[in-house]
């Protein structure tokens, strides 16, 4: 069925280091985020999902988005069609 259901969905995983609840500022983010699809750039994100993760934790905690298209204020971001703020390397052990 994910031929005709699932294609016009985002999945958004947000990963944590450490007791985060300390950091939440809110609870009352909603976690399902239903905005129009942008037609102009393939799979960019909507600006609702960064302002819900700001809303829940604040504006003064490091955040990283991964396989980014742009550079929001605020965020590191690392990805291969946007100036990556961090830089991965291999280990060869």
């Amino acid at each position: 069925m994910g031929q005709w259901t699932m294609k016009g969905s985002e999945i958004v995983l947000l990963g944590t280091k450490g007791k985060m609840t300390q950091y939440l500022k809110s609870r009352k983010v909603r976690q399902l985020v239903e905005a129009p699809r942008d037609k102009t750039k393939h799979s960019r994100k909507p600006f609702a999902v960064r302002d819900r993760i700001e809303q829940m934790f604040g504006f003064d905690l490091p955040r990283i988005e991964l396989f980014a298209r742009e550079k929001p204020a605020g965020w590191d971001v690392w990805g291969n069609e946007v100036e990556s703020d961090i830089t991965l390397e291999a280990d060869h052990d």
